[in-house]
C-alpha cells in the first residue's frame, strides 16, 4: 500500500509538473506576440535599413504629400498677373515695401498663421516651411487641392497659390485666410506704439498698399 501511494503521488506530481510547463509555453506564445520582430527577421545584416526620423524629414514628407498633387515649389511673376504657370503657381498679389524686416515679420507670421490653421473647422490648415526657400511659409489646405505661400523677399511681400486644380472650398477659404493676414500686416505697419522706424514692416505706397491687394479677393462676409 505504501509504494502504490507513492506511485500514486508521483504521477500527480508529474502531472501538476506537466501542466506547469504547458502553462508557461503558452504564456511566453503569448507574450512573444506582444513583441516587436526583429529589424534582422533572418535577412542578411547589409540588407537592413534603419531609419531615423527628423524634423526635417517629417517637413519635406508632408511637402511631398501635397507636392505632388499640385506641383512643386517656383516663383511667379511680379505683380498680380492672374497667370498661372506649368507646375500650378499663381501670385496672387505682392506688397512692396520700403523697409521689412524678415526674420521678426517671419516669426510673427509664423505665429499668426498656426493661430489660425483651426479656422473655420480643427485641421483645416497644415503650416510648413519650404526646404528649398526659406524666406517663404506655406499653409497646405485639407483637401490636398491647394497651398498659399508667403514669400519675404528683399523689397516685397509676395503671395502665391500653389495647384493646379483647387477645389471651390480652398478658393473660399483661402480668401479668408489672406483677408486675414492683410488686417495683421495693416496693423503691424500702422502700430502707434511703436516707432515708425522700428515697425516690422512699412509700405511703399502707404495703406494703400493693402487695399489694393484686398481688392484683388472676393469680398470677405462681415
Amino acid at each position: 500500500m505504501y509504494k502504490r501511494g507513492g506511485i500514486m503521488m508521483s504521477i500527480t506530481s508529474l502531472m501538476s509538473v506537466g501542466l506547469l510547463l504547458v502553462l508557461m509555453a503558452s504564456t511566453l506564445d503569448s507574450a512573444r506576440a506582444f513583441v516587436p520582430a526583429s529589424p534582422m527577421n533572418g535577412r542578411n545584416p547589409s540588407t537592413v535599413t534603419t531609419v531615423t526620423p527628423s524634423t526635417s524629414k517629417v517637413s519635406l514628407g508632408m511637402a511631398n504629400l501635397f507636392g505632388g498633387l499640385f506641383g512643386n515649389g517656383g516663383g511667379g511673376e511680379s505683380g498680380n498677373t492672374g497667370a498661372v504657370s506649368s507646375n500650378g503657381v499663381e501670385t496672387l498679389f505682392t506688397l512692396s515695401t520700403t523697409k521689412l524686416k524678415k526674420g521678426p515679420l517671419q516669426f510673427f507670421l509664423k505665429i499668426y498663421l498656426v493661430a489660425a490653421q483651426n479656422e473655420p473647422t480643427p485641421g483645416s490648415w497644415a503650416i510648413g516651411g519650404d526646404e528649398s526657400n526659406l524666406d517663404s511659409i506655406n499653409a497646405y489646405y485639407k483637401d490636398g487641392t491647394g497651398m498659399v505661400a508667403v514669400v519675404l523677399n528683399d523689397d516685397n511681400i509676395e503671395i502665391q497659390r500653389h495647384g493646379k486644380s483647387p477645389s471651390l472650398q480652398f478658393v473660399l477659404q483661402e480668401s479668408l485666410l489672406l483677408h486675414g493676414l492683410l488686417d495683421e500686416l495693416q496693423s503691424l505697419a500702422e502700430n502707434e506704439e511703436v516707432e515708425e522706424e522700428k515697425r516690422l514692416v512699412q509700405w511703399a505706397n502707404g495703406k494703400q498698399t493693402v487695399d489694393d491687394a484686398r481688392s484683388t479677393l472676393p469680398a470677405r462676409q462681415e
